[in-house]
C-alpha cells in the first residue's frame, strides 16, 4: 500500500476542504444561480441544452455531476463547490496513482503534492462552479490511455480524451496541444495510431 502517496492525497483533500469552508461554501455569484437551476432541471430530467444556459462557451458538467448530491438532500451551495473541487482534483490524483503504478514513486508524490503547492487563488477559482474544470477533469484519463497495449485502441482513446477535454473547455488547449504533439511524436512510427486518434477526436467533437 503506497502510504506516502495516500497521505499526500489526504493532505491535498484537507487543503481543499479548508478553501471550501472559508470561501467555496460561503461566497456565491450570479453564475451560481444558473448552475443551481441546471441541477434542479437535470434532476427532473429536463435538458434544455448541454451548454451554460444562454451562453454556449462551457458545458455544465458540474451541474450534471451534482445531481446525485442534490437528490440526497445536500444544499446546492455545498454540493456544487464539492463537485467542482472533486473534478479539478481528479487529474492530479489519477496521474499520481498512474505514476506510482509505473514505478515512478518520486514523480507520483510530486504530482499528488502539486495542488497543495499552488497559490490560494487557484484553489479559490477552482472551487467556484463556473464550468472551468470540466476539461481538466477529463484529462484524468489521459495517462492511462498511453499505456493501452493495442495501438489502435491507444490512439482512439487518446484522441477521444483530448477531444472531449477541448469540447468541455477550450481553455484546456494549453495542456492538450503539447500533450498531443508529444503523443504524436512518440507514435511517429505508427501511422495507424494517428488515424485512430483523429477518429477518436472527431467522435468527441461530433458528440
Amino acid at each position: 500500500m503506497p502510504w506516502a502517496l495516500m497521505g499526500i492525497m489526504l493532505l491535498s483533500a484537507l487543503d481543499r476542504l479548508g478553501v471550501l469552508l472559508q470561501f467555496g461554501f460561503t461566497h456565491v455569484g450570479n453564475d451560481d444561480a444558473i448552475f443551481w437551476q441546471a441541477v434542479r432541471d437535470y434532476a427532473q430530467g429536463v435538458f434544455h441544452e448541454p451548454f451554460m444556459y444562454g451562453q454556449d462557451y462551457t458545458v455544465m458538467l458540474e451541474a450534471f455531476t451534482a445531481v446525485p448530491f442534490h437528490l440526497l438532500g445536500m444544499p446546492l451551495n455545498i454540493a456544487l463547490p464539492v463537485v467542482t473541487s472533486l473534478l479539478i482534483m481528479l487529474p492530479f490524483w489519477s496521474t499520481a496513482w498512474w505514476a506510482h503504478r509505473q514505478g515512478k514513486v518520486t514523480w507520483s508524490l510530486a504530482i499528488a503534492a502539486f495542488p497543495i503547492l499552488l497559490p490560494v487563488t487557484y484553489g479559490i477559482i477552482t472551487s467556484m462552479p463556473r464550468g472551468f474544470v470540466g476539461g481538466c477533469a477529463m484529462l484524468a484519463a489521459w495517462p492511462w490511455c498511453t499505456t493501452i497495449d493495442r495501438p489502435l485502441w491507444r490512439g482512439a482513446a487518446a484522441g477521444l480524451v483530448l477531444g472531449a477535454s477541448l469540447f468541455l473547455n477550450p481553455n484546456s488547449l494549453l495542456f492538450v496541444a503539447p500533450v498531443a504533439l508529444l503523443f504524436a511524436w512518440e507514435e511517429r512510427s505508427n501511422f495507424r495510431v494517428h488515424l485512430a486518434a483523429l477518429l477518436g477526436a472527431s467522435v468527441s467533437g461530433a458528440a
